[in-house]
């Protein structure tokens, strides 16, 4: 009997990045990279979802650096990124503690064109807030409402927190007043409140 031959295809840019993805919603930051690696050896050029998922991986492992360097790849081969983008980074400093880094890429997104959402704003108010800095985190919910954007739940949440963390003899009222301002904002308190 004679045998058939197969032709086997390359995976496309969708398939790289399914895998990709795969691996970084799994937290496996260096098998998601070695995934963009081999997109590249098959002659596909990345886009801004595969370096944004390899940023994403290692966002959720605690390496605000390389997901950094990977949305960094990203611009400078020309592609627009999105502020999921520029949160993926400003989240990842933002939770090993670095507001200032965060901040840093927040201001990015901005002069690159790219409008925050309240998201990006509640990052930056529950950076401040962890570390610890009760007055820069309220700063940034005046900026939510100052950029035409309406604070949500989380960002009062996240000053409430702020508030009840602190050593502060004032924190109390600090935190009723915050608890108060979101309901006159017609937001209902969650368990988190």
């Amino acid at each position: 009997p004679r045998q058939r031959s197969v032709e086997v295809e390359t995976p496309d840019l969708t398939s790289f990045n399914s895998v990709i993805s795969a691996h970084a919603k799994s937290g496996r930051a260096e098998a998601a990279s070695k995934w963009l690696e081999r997109l590249r050896e098959a002659g596909l050029p990345p886009d801004k979802i595969s370096y944004g998922s390899v940023a994403c991986a290692f966002a959720r492992c605690g390496d605000p650096a390389s997901a950094a360097r990977y949305i960094e790849q990203s611009i400078a081969e020309g592609q627009a990124v999105g502020i999921v983008s520029y949160s993926t980074v400003m989240q990842a400093f933002a939770s090993k503690g670095q507001p200032a880094q965060a901040e840093e890429w927040l201001g990015r997104a901005v002069a690159s064109g790219v409008r925050p959402d309240v998201n990006s704003y509640n990052i930056m108010i529950s950076a401040h807030a962890r570390a610890g800095r009760e007055d820069q985190a309220a700063e940034w919910l005046g900026k939510i409402k100052a950029a035409g954007l309406t604070p949500d739940l989380v960002s009062y949440n996240a000053l409430i927190d702020a508030a009840a963390a602190s050593s502060s003899p004032k924190s109390g009222e600090i935190a009723e007043r915050w608890l108060t301002a979101a309901m006159q904002d017609g937001l209902t308190p969650d368990r988190v409140s």
